[in-house]
């Protein structure tokens, strides 16, 4: 049946991506069967962080990050191709961890891979450089984002969010351009 091709094995990867990088296991992924991974991931790839609760400190970010670039292999090892949404969860969780450069590795992989990045996508890497205290960085991403030729992609129409992120970025560092 259609639910069970490729999509339903990208959404299944994707909850277990977000789930891993919350700081849970797959335990919080929302499978039919919670007990059990997507077809061709391993239990390791849900290692136990804080048994579903959301990171909270720095290591435990880190921890998570790990943890979901551990499950990405996995999928792409299974044969699962990634989605937008795949990436937007690294992305997210590279945020989080404030790993700028990962954050960056991501983007460009999901360039290479032809798929086009969406609000999500920008919202995340401005608040990696937010985090990281980078908030001149996080506003060429906004300005670049609604650019009608950019490198990244046609005009992305930035969200609450997104104004929420620039703003959190400025804050941190004490810039207060906007």
């Amino acid at each position: 049946s259609p639910a069970d091709g490729p999509e339903a094995d990208v959404r299944g990867w994707n909850r277990l991506l977000s789930a891993v990088s919350a700081g849970g296991g797959p335990e919080g992924a929302g499978h039919q069967d919670d007990s059990a991974p997507p077809h061709g991931a391993s239990a390791a790839a849900g290692a136990p962080g804080s048994g579903g609760e959301r990171c909270s400190s720095q290591h435990d970010k880190a921890s998570a990050l790990e943890r979901a670039f551990a499950a990405f292999d996995e999928m792409r090892k299974s044969g699962v191709a990634p989605d937008v949404a795949t990436y937007n969860v690294l992305l997210g969780a590279c945020a989080a961890a404030g790993d700028v450069s990962r954050a960056l590795d991501t983007v460009r992989e999901v360039q290479e891979a032809g798929l086009e990045p969406d609000v999500i996508t920008y919202t995340s890497l401005i608040k990696a450089y937010g985090k990281a205290g980078l908030a001149d960085k996080a506003e060429d991403v906004f300005s670049a984002m609604q650019q009608r030729t950019n490198h990244f992609s046609s005009y992305v129409r930035p969200n609450e969010i997104t104004f929420l992120e620039l703003m959190r970025a400025h804050l941190r560092t004490g810039s207060h351009k906007r």
